[in-house]
């Protein structure tokens, strides 16, 4: 049986079947810029400088653009417009220090919850506090986008996926009496952070101090430790808890100890 690809032996099907593939693989804006030439050659200039508002010198830099490219509509894309000289940031250095001190201790702590912790520092050392995108911005700057975690690629290049292990979840209850008074304690509750692992973790198995995971999304278990949280307007839950609810049923008890 004879095989033969459809348009075999029409005078350029593959030619016209090619542009059509160039054509669906055209960024929008491209595709419309070269309606728009099209609706130059038909009606002139004066026509599409009224209908699209476009300045003739524009529609002239797009046909040269085409005929240089060979009638590749993609090359009317439209281009970066980022400007050649960019200023060069003003930050003060020691702020990017201490940005990235916090980051380290606190791999996961976010542009919002940095900017409450810098506060306080900044007053201290007279450095002027700067604006929360600011102080995202710094981050991108970074080259390490200041983490400390590596990416862990395979043989081909791709990411790994992280594997964590299964954190055993708790609801511990207060101790009382005599025994919760020790020196050294034989328990410890946080919560699921990337802060806790590492050289904290080792502690902790050094000193044979069993730990307890709170329940994800859970920030009332761990009250007292939590740090600035976004639903409290960046504020501890034990902090808004004294500023707001001095007499909420969940605020601490005068339980003896």
């Amino acid at each position: 049986m004879r095989v033969q690809h459809i348009g075999y032996g029409a005078r350029g099907f593959y030619r016209i079947a090619g542009l059509g593939r160039r054509w669906d693989m055209t960024p929008q804006d491209a595709q419309r810029r070269l309606q728009i030439l099209h609706f130059l050659d038909e009606h002139g200039l004066e026509a599409p400088l009224d209908a699209f508002g476009v300045s003739s010198r524009t529609l002239y830099r797009w046909k040269a653009t085409l005929k240089a490219q060979g009638g590749n509509p993609a090359a009317l894309a439209a281009q970066s417009s980022a400007p050649k000289q960019r200023r060069t940031p003003q930050t003060d250095a020691r702020l990017v220090a201490e940005n990235r001190r916090l980051r380290t201790l606190y791999p996961k702590l976010v542009k919002a919850k940095l900017d409450v912790l810098l506060a306080p520092w900044c007053v201290q050392h007279g450095i002027t506090l700067a604006s929360v995108s600011t102080l995202g911005r710094i981050i991108a700057r970074a080259p390490d986008k200041m983490r400390q975690t590596l990416a862990r690629l395979n043989s081909l290049g791709q990411r790994k996926p992280l594997r964590r292990n299964p954190c055993p979840t708790h609801r511990p209850r207060p101790a009382v009496g005599p025994d919760c008074a020790a020196p050294t304690p034989k328990t410890l509750l946080s919560d699921n952070g990337g802060e806790f692992e590492g050289d904290f973790d080792r502690l902790l198995k050094l000193h044979r101090i069993q730990r307890w995971h709170a329940y994800p999304k859970t920030p009332k278990m761990n009250a007292h430790a939590e740090r600035p949280h976004h639903a409290l307007g960046q504020k501890s839950p034990l902090s808004f808890l004294i500023q707001h609810q001095p007499e909420c049923q969940r605020y601490w008890t005068h339980t003896p100890c």
